[in-house]
């Protein structure tokens, strides 16, 4: 009768100790959205947590790590070698605890202890942890899958390669317990690390984005410079051309003509800088039979750098451009819609798609060869919006993908 009772008391609360547990991993790795798959991963949370691992027991850890390790693999995202390293620090923790656990509290007490645990490591989690989406190199990956190898490395030995026969007064009982309470308290550690890694690696990232907007902009300035000078060169041409023999005019009246810079100027707005950089796309999107709506009223000035503002509209253009590209002619269809005012730059812009579009962490994925020259549109703009506390959402459904942002503006 009491094992009936604390079994109906004990699996709500180890229940509650997988998803704590899940909620941890998933501050880590991201998890996939098929229902399925959180299913499992639950599965193996519930089991990781629940599984009794004594000192010197070596059938259960075994194969409790390997049944881990799977359903980390289904059920979340990121690289092979992310979920690996992941997975072995979060089962190290967890088999270090259930070690102390089972081997130093009496049977029926253990869960209090467990719950206080995952409850205390993920507030821990929530107040330190990584930033969220955040990314990591493989190398830097490498290096965290390293330092989990000792924590790991002594929980195996412990487990594995001891014997069971042994009295509580052996000296050996405390070791084993520090050496436990070691591997436990090394996951702060190796939390501290994820987290710092994860603010150098965002810090590269916004300098590499912050060079690609200066450099872009840059160019956009230097290419309207060239504008400016051609047309008041026109007075030199226009000598030049009436000192050259008849044969020749033609040929240089040609030559002229087919100058990027001597190519129409459209006046979609007062701000130059947007102005311009869409005056930069609109000859490759009349090139590739793109309909363009527009709609902009965004004023001159405004408390944004003009190289984030030149980023943020190209990396708008160029997301929608791309994704137009991979249809038909006839489908080809953007619509860009802007407002500055009231304190607010709003922007939505809707281009037809191609309906099968893969995501990961919550944005479109490139189709193209080299993922690493490109995918950062989406995540730049992204950058710029949370850089100036504003919001982005994206909407895809019947052939249509919606961005819309908006962010404070003033003058």
């Amino acid at each position: 009768m009491n094992e009936i009772l604390y079994w109906m008391i004990g699996l709500p609360i180890q229940v509650l100790i997988g998803f704590l547990c899940s909620r941890v991993l998933n501050i880590l790795v991201p998890f996939r959205k098929e229902l399925w798959r959180q299913i499992f991963l639950f599965i193996g949370c519930w089991l990781l947590t629940g599984m009794i691992i004594f000192v010197g027991d070596f059938a259960n850890l075994p194969p409790t790590i390997i049944i881990f390790l799977i359903t980390v693999f289904l059920g979340c995202g990121g690289s092979r070698l992310q979920k690996t390293t992941v997975a072995l620090m979060v089962a190290s923790t967890a088999f270090a605890f259930n070690a102390l656990a089972d081997s130093y509290f009496r049977i029926g007490s253990y869960l209090p202890p467990r719950v206080f645990f995952w409850l205390m490591l993920y507030l821990l989690m929530r107040h330190y942890g990584p930033p969220k989406n955040y990314e990591l190199t493989p190398p830097m990956w490498r290096l965290l899958l390293l330092l989990t190898a000792t924590p790991l490395g002594i929980v195996l030995s412990l487990v594995l390669l001891q014997t069971p026969y042994y009295d509580h007064s052996d000296p050996i009982m405390l070791s084993n317990f520090v050496l436990l309470l070691i591997a436990v308290l090394s996951f702060v550690g190796l939390l501290w690390t994820v987290t710092v890694l994860a603010r150098q690696r965002r810090l590269e990232q916004q300098e590499q984005l912050y060079e690609f907007n200066r450099a872009y902009y840059q160019a956009l300035e230097k290419q309207q410079f060239e504008v400016r000078r051609v047309r008041h060169d026109m007075a030199n041409h226009l000598q030049i051309l009436m000192s050259l023999p008849e044969n020749e005019k033609n040929s240089y009246v040609e030559e002229l003509i087919h100058l990027p810079v001597m190519q129409n100027s459209i006046h979609y707005c007062e701000n130059q800088v947007v102005n311009a950089v869409i005056n930069a796309k609109i000859t490759l999107i009349e090139q590739a039979d793109i309909k363009l709506n527009h709609s902009l009223f965004v004023p001159e000035g405004g408390n944004m750098e003009k190289s984030e503002l030149c980023a943020l509209f190209a990396n708008v253009l160029d997301n929608a451009i791309e994704a137009c590209l991979k249809l038909p002619q006839k489908q080809r269809e953007i619509t860009l819609e802007v407002r500055a005012e009231k304190g607010l730059l709003v922007c939505r812009i809707s281009n037809s798609m191609n309906d099968t579009v893969k995501s990961e962490q919550g944005l479109p994925v490139t189709s193209k060869r080299d993922k690493n020259l490109h995918g950062y549109g989406l995540r730049n703009i992204q950058e710029i919006v949370e850089r100036y506390h504003g919001q982005m959402e994206i909407e895809t459904g019947n052939g249509k993908f919606s961005l819309f942002f908006y962010l404070p503006y003033y003058f």
